[in-house]
């Protein structure tokens, strides 16, 4: 596995025994399980309106089979990952 420079850092501080735990490292860790929890809560939902076209640019969506089995959830994602890719280009 290939570490960067950060990682070899921590990983030799670790093995040399050089690392010096935390005050309150019980209270640290609860902090850093909340912020982990709230980064990956999923409680916001969206609408959104689509054009059959643009689906089908975004990556020749297969319709029927987008109206039959996928989700919104899977096709907004798909969406929002072909938005990334081209940037804000019209």
């Amino acid at each position: 596995m290939k570490l960067d420079k950060e990682e070899k850092e921590i990983l030799d501080a670790y093995e040399k025994e050089d690392l010096a735990s935390i005050p309150n490292v019980k209270q640290e860790r609860q902090r850093y399980r909340e912020y982990a929890k709230a980064a990956l809560q999923k409680n916001k939902r969206i609408n959104i309106r689509i054009s059959e076209r643009d689906l089908i640019h975004i990556g020749g969506f297969n319709l029927e089979v987008c109206r039959e089995r996928a989700s919104l959830r899977k096709v907004l994602l798909r969406v929002l990952c072909f938005h990334d890719q081209v940037g804000d280009k019209p």
